[in-house]
């Protein structure tokens, strides 16, 4: 499944990025500031599944997911872990895509283990500077 996921920084995303992985579900960040016609297209052309965004729009139709957390359904604590490790068997894990400054943006394809791997490395850089 795929899965464009469109929003400014918040605790919402975080939280719906999560439960994709744990759902093994392909993430596609967008840019929130698209218009509504640049993410159809986009949809169109990766053919995803459902797109999670802040707003509705009807252009998106029945694969529109509101971006909200139910208060009564957040857990405060849980011992149960997020299981990362069907998702990182994926190779398309992740879809980026590039600015497009030099026409159309580019699609990068990651693996979950890539990704996992860069974080990290990323981490273990940070600790040693």
């Amino acid at each position: 499944m795929y899965d464009i996921t469109t929003s400014e920084n918040s605790y919402e995303l975080v939280v719906a990025i999560f439960s994709l992985i744990s759902l093994d579900i392909t993430i596609i960040p967008t840019d929130n500031r698209l218009s509504d016609k640049e993410l159809v297209d986009l949809m169109n052309e990766i053919n995803v599944d459902f797109i999670i965004a802040e707003n509705n729009s009807d252009i998106f139709a029945d694969k529109y997911i509101p971006l909200v957390l139910e208060k009564d359904r957040v857990v405060e604590k849980t011992t149960e872990e997020i299981n990362f490790k069907q998702w990182m068997k994926r190779s398309n894990a992740l879809i980026l895509f590039t600015s497009g400054s030099s026409g159309k943006p580019k699609i990068i394809v990651k693996s979950g283990e890539t990704l996992i791997s860069n974080i990290k490395q990323t981490i273990k850089n940070d600790a040693v500077s």
